[in-house]
């Protein structure tokens, strides 16, 4: 959707991202010729040209040398910033992620539970007594 109170390099920012959020675009897949994408999305090539070069910034696309911009792997230390910029543009996004971290904590700690062994146990009693303590305090909360 075009906004004309935001600059057009970051809708079309915006636009590419929701491809990469849904599943269009896959990571390590390379992105669909300018042509392409400038038919699927409704921008001028130059306009599109703008928000590949916000993408490379933000570290969501790389493009090699004399290859294809291809959606980067964002699994390394440094690739934090892309994903809090894709929560902070996209609120739904780190909602889901809190829904779904939610039910695979639950059904973790049940297997645990139920298919844990002595040994597991003491290494589970050993890591929570490492945490630090918490904090104790007399003064009320407003």
């Amino acid at each position: 959707m075009k906004d004309e109170r935001r600059p057009i390099c970051e809708v079309v920012a915006e636009s590419i991202e929701r491809l990469i959020i849904d599943g269009v675009l896959k990571v390590g897949q390379p992105l669909p010729s300018e042509r392409r994408l400038c038919e699927k999305l409704g921008f001028s090539r130059s306009a599109l040209r703008e928000g590949l070069t916000v993408l490379r910034g933000r570290g969501i696309i790389e493009t090699a040398q004399g290859r294809d911009s291809r959606v980067a792997r964002l699994n390394r230390v440094q690739d934090t910033s892309p994903l809090i910029h894709l929560f902070s543009t996209q609120p739904r996004t780190l909602y889901d992620l809190l829904d779904v971290r939610a039910l695979l904590e639950g059904e973790s700690a049940r297997l645990a539970a139920t298919l844990g062994t002595q040994a597991d146990f003491v290494v589970i009693t050993r890591c929570y007594e490492k945490c630090s303590p918490p904090v104790r305090t007399t003064k009320r909360f407003r």
